[in-house]
C-alpha cells in the first residue's frame, strides 16, 4: 500500500498563518497536520508515501529525512486546482490512499488492509460548500459538489455524510482515474479545455460515479477537521 498527499496549495482562507508556512505544516496542538498523517500512515504499515508540494515547497524538505517521503513539486500550483497534483502522481495510483494535506486526523482511522476502493465519510453540520456523499451498503451512487450544486436548508441544518479528504484506490476505479487523468490533462495542457486546470482531482468520480465500484467507509464527526479557516483550526484544537 502507498499514500499520496496533496499538500501544494496556498491556504489563503487561513492567512495570516498561511503567509509564513504551508498549510500541511500548521500545528494542531503539537502535531503539525502533515506529520500527524504521517504517523497514522506509518502506525498502518504504509511507508511509500508521495507529498505532492507547491507553495513554499522548500519548507517540506526536512520530510525527506525525517519520514523518508518522496516529494513531488507541482509548478503549477497558483494556476490549477489540485487535479494536477494528481495527475503528476497517476502512475502511484494502485492500492493508493490519497489525503488532503489539510485533513488533520484525530483518530487514526485508516485501515491497514482495504480490498475495494473507498470514500471515508461522516456526518458534519454547516455542508453548504460540502462534497456529500450518498451511498448504501455496498456503494456510492452519488457525490454531490455543493459548491456547485445548492444543498437544500434541511440537509445544512441537520448536517450529511460529506467527503473526509481520505480515500483509497485500487483495481479497475484506480486504472480508470489514472486513464480519465491522462485524457483530461492531455487536453488542458494542448489549450484546449482551460476549465478542467480549475477542477478537483474528485470532479472525475463525480462524473463517473455511476459507473465505477466504490465503496464508503463511515468514521465519526470528531474523528477529522479540515482545516480550512481560523475557526476549523480553533475547533480541531478543542477537541485535543
Amino acid at each position: 500500500m502507498k499514500a499520496i498527499i496533496l499538500a501544494a496549495g496556498k491556504g489563503t482562507r487561513l492567512a495570516p498563518l498561511t503567509q509564513h508556512i504551508p498549510k500541511p505544516l500548521v500545528k494542531v496542538g503539537a502535531s503539525r497536520i502533515i506529520e500527524r498523517q504521517i504517523a497514522c500512515l506509518h502506525e498502518c504499515g504504509i511507508h511509500e508515501i508521495y507529498v505532492v508540494t507547491g507553495y513554499m515547497q522548500e519548507y517540506f524538505e526536512y520530510l525527506r529525512d525525517r519520514f523518508h517521503v518522496t516529494l513531488v513539486y507541482n509548478s503549477a500550483f497558483d494556476t490549477c486546482n489540485n487535479i494536477y497534483s494528481m495527475w503528476l502522481c497517476r502512475d502511484y495510483l494502485e492500492d493508493t490512499y490519497v489525503l488532503e494535506g489539510d485533513v488533520y486526523l484525530h483518530r487514526n482511522f485508516l485501515r491497514p488492509q482495504l480490498k475495494c476502493s473507498a470514500y471515508f465519510t461522516g456526518v458534519k453540520q454547516d455542508i453548504r460548500r460540502e462534497w456529500v456523499v450518498e451511498f448504501d451498503d455496498t456503494r456510492v451512487h452519488r457525490v454531490i459538489n455543493g459548491n456547485v450544486v445548492p444543498l437544500d436548508e434541511a440537509r445544512c441544518l441537520h448536517g450529511d455524510y460529506i467527503m473526509s479528504g481520505v480515500s483509497f484506490w485500487t483495481g479497475d476505479v484506480a486504472a480508470f482515474i489514472r486513464q480519465e487523468l491522462n485524457a483530461r490533462m492531455e487536453d488542458y495542457l494542448s489549450g484546449g479545455a482551460p476549465e478542467i486546470g480549475t477542477q478537483y482531482w474528485d470532479q472525475i468520480v463525480l462524473d463517473n460515479v455511476h459507473q465505477l465500484d466504490i465503496g464508503a467507509i463511515k468514521i465519526n464527526p470528531d474523528d477529522w477537521f479540515e482545516v480550512d479557516k481560523m475557526e476549523d483550526l480553533l475547533q480541531a484544537e478543542s477537541h485535543l
